[in-house]
């Protein structure tokens, strides 16, 4: 197991790598357009209007496998799911995704509401940013 310090330092370096790319960790503005409680209550008119929507919060959880990854985002409002392809997305942006965002960041996410094969109401990213950049993990309690 990790210690705090070990976590802070990897996440350091993941910082240097998004600032490297010219990604600003900090930005002082976000562009949601729908709180996560608005997307899920709307979620069947989005998805029968394929309509873009962006979405923000903190990543409470990662899971990944293969070319496809599954973040849960919690905005305060509620909790949702993010599904990232990585054949449906520019690869550098998902690459990037996938070695610089951790559980406790806050990003946001947009895309088109998905249904996916398990029934789960996610969004299909098709475009994110970071909007913090956490360096220490989430508290246990």
């Amino acid at each position: 197991m990790s210690s705090i310090e070990e976590v802070r330092s990897e996440r350091i370096k993941k910082l240097a790598a998004l600032k490297e790319k010219g990604i600003d960790p900090y930005p002082a503005v976000s562009h949601r357009t729908y709180s996560i409680a608005r997307f899920q209550s709307e979620f069947a008119a989005l998805a029968d209007a394929k309509q873009p929507v962006t979405i923000a919060g903190r990543i409470m959880s990662k899971r990944g496998q293969g070319g496809v990854t599954f973040c849960d985002i919690f905005d305060g409002t509620s909790k949702t799911q993010i599904f990232l392809k990585s054949d449906e997305m520019d690869a550098a942006q998902y690459a990037l995704f996938t070695e610089t965002v951790d559980v406790g960041d806050f990003l946001e996410a947009s895309g088109a509401a998905y249904l996916t094969k398990r029934g789960e109401q996610s969004l299909f990213v098709s475009n994110w940013s970071m909007l913090t950049k956490s360096l220490r993990p989430i508290p246990d309690a």
